[in-house]
């Protein structure tokens, strides 16, 4: 079964090295990634992250870093697929942003990169957000490019943040969080609605021993 997450607002419990492709850090904070929506709480608007390029500047928002997972969890290459989305939105219609992500598994003290399961670039559609808030689809089934089997102790990490197709002086912001009993946003890029942004997994993750539990979905349920 598939196994989804939500982006808290809090600080996450080790910050493992970003991606070396991003080209813009400076704004990028790291953050707790969690199974579990009732540990949500509330809506945040995440920074108003502004970069200076073209499309091959990659600036990051946000890195997302899980609890620790059990031995054993595997990942499969061409098997193993991934969905996101999150509502976004650029300053000015001429911004021309486009989402970038990357999906890493790191070590429990995230000081050793164990697999690059999704490298950093824009994985979902090229469609740029609106000038108000909109969901945005960063991940649509795409597919991981490296195996790997845990080690007890490791971590998911998730990074979120944009590039620029033509804009000279971009900039984006997304919102994060949510509430206990909100509605997920659904897979489109349509919706306005202050809905609760998510990414997902298709594996089943489980848990190092003393971790809260997490909750294994079917993806018309949170």
């Amino acid at each position: 079964m598939a196994t989804r997450f939500y982006f808290t607002d809090e600080a996450a419990a080790v910050t493992p090295s970003f991606h070396s492709s991003w080209t813009d850090t400076d704004e990028a904070v790291s953050r707790r990634l969690t199974a579990i929506k009732a540990d949500l709480a509330g809506f945040v608007s995440g920074t108003q992250i502004d970069w200076t390029g073209s499309s091959s500047l990659r600036a990051l928002d946000r890195q997302y870093v899980s609890n620790p997972m059990a031995a054993g969890v595997v990942f499969t290459t061409g098997v193993t697929s991934f969905k996101c989305q999150i509502r976004v939105l650029e300053l000015l219609a001429e911004d021309n942003v486009r989402g970038n992500d990357s999906i890493r598994v790191f070590s429990q003290d995230g000081s050793t990169e164990r697999a690059a399961l999704l490298g950093q670039g824009g994985h979902g559609p090229a469609t740029e957000p609106n000038t108000s808030f909109r969901n945005k689809t960063f991940l649509d089934g795409d597919l991981a490019v490296a195996t790997y089997t845990t080690v007890e102790g490791d971590r998911l990490v998730v990074e979120i943040g944009y590039n620029d197709q033509t804009g000279v002086t971009p900039i984006a912001q997304a919102e994060y969080g949510g509430t206990s009993g909100g509605s997920d946003l659904p897979e489109d890029e349509t919706t306005t609605t202050q809905d609760v942004p998510w990414f997902e997994i298709s594996t089943d993750i489980t848990w190092s021993t003393g971790q809260i539990p997490t909750v294994s979905i079917n993806p018309q349920r949170w």
